[in-house]
């Protein structure tokens, strides 16, 4: 039988040791600091959180997971930035990641999310995506992901003087940057969300714009100017709060102009390794309709009880 249970600090062993084996399986090592991962994941209030499937057969937790809260022009939703089952446990009992995928799911439901998401890298096998797609009911997100190059160097930006602006925290771990007009009304926004990297132990940014109709602008801005406002006053903020691990960009694919201007600016596509091109991450989400639906009781195979007729009152002449 399965259960989930959060992390304690009497579960660093554990921790560790599957966050190397995941990176074993992606083809890397884990080049992290494990004080600081303990560190992180010890904190009081801390914005990223694991979880652990484990199993009445097996010692240790045989399962991974670890989240945070995401906030997007869509709304509040929770980030899975690690799912990983034990190879050993994976290819010898059945249904270890449909449980997993399931307390996921639950915990968004328990806390009232809008949606859950993740990134899945390109070169996982059919089965993986699968499972997303036909298991999860999870559909691709119509984002293009770009990354700044780790050779990029954030000291070499200059701050943006154009505009004045205002960072307003929204949530744990969650900031909105407001660019203001000649009159201090909001020109355009960015959601700026704090995240972890359990392999390397470094915090990094997701960026997502909240841009105003060109319709809106007056004579005084253009595109272009916001566009370079945003992208630099988001590497003065990662700068200032320390999260210069990475920065990521969650571009609307229409919006084609604001990646074409980010790409000149030294970002490129994002992947789980930046010199591998089929490592590319694609973005997957499942919205608050499926987080309410009976999609727990599917992964989990929960039978639900049956319906109990109320006969009171009827009459059984």
């Amino acid at each position: 039988m399965f259960k989930a249970v959060e992390y304690t600090a009497g579960l660093f062993d554990s921790l560790l040791s599957l966050i190397k084996e995941q990176a074993h399986h992606h083809g890397t090592t884990f080049g992290g600091n494990p004080v600081k991962l303990r560190d992180e994941f010890g904190k009081a209030g801390a914005h990223t959180k694991a979880f652990f499937i484990e199993h009445d057969s097996a010692p240790t937790p045989v399962g991974l997971g670890v989240v945070h809260e995401l906030h997007t022009p869509e709304g509040r939703g929770l980030y899975l930035e690690d799912l990983y089952i034990s190879e050993t446990f994976r290819n010898s009992v059945r249904g270890t990641g449909s449980y997993a995928f399931g307390h996921l799911i639950q915990l968004a439901r328990d806390d009232g999310y809008d949606y859950v998401n993740w990134m899945v890298a390109e070169d996982n096998d059919e089965h993986t995506f699968k499972f997303y797609l036909k298991k999860c009911q999870a559909v691709e997100e119509d984002l293009t992901m770009l990354s700044l190059s780790k050779k990029f160097d954030l000291a070499s930006v200059a701050p943006q003087t154009k505009y004045a602006t205002a960072i307003d925290k929204i949530g744990p771990g969650n900031f909105r940057l407001s660019l203001k007009d000649a009159n201090g009304d909001e020109l355009a926004g960015v959601y700026m969300n704090e995240n972890y990297s359990t392999f390397r132990t470094i915090s990094g940014l997701r960026i997502e714009p909240d841009l105003p109709q060109s319709d809106k602008l007056s004579a005084n801005d253009n595109m272009q100017d916001i566009y370079d406002a945003m992208h630099r006053r988001v590497i003065e903020f990662a700068r200032d709060s320390g999260n210069t691990g990475h920065i990521v960009w969650a571009v609307p694919k229409e919006d084609t102009k604001l990646e074409q201007f980010l790409i000149t600016q030294g970002l490129q596509t994002y992947r789980l390794d930046e010199n591998l091109p089929e490592t590319r991450l694609i973005p997957f989400r499942i919205g608050r309709d499926d987080i309410d639906s009976d999609l727990i009781d599917r992964l989990q195979n929960k039978t639900p009880p049956p319906v109990q007729q109320n006969i009171a009152g009827l009459n059984q002449g």
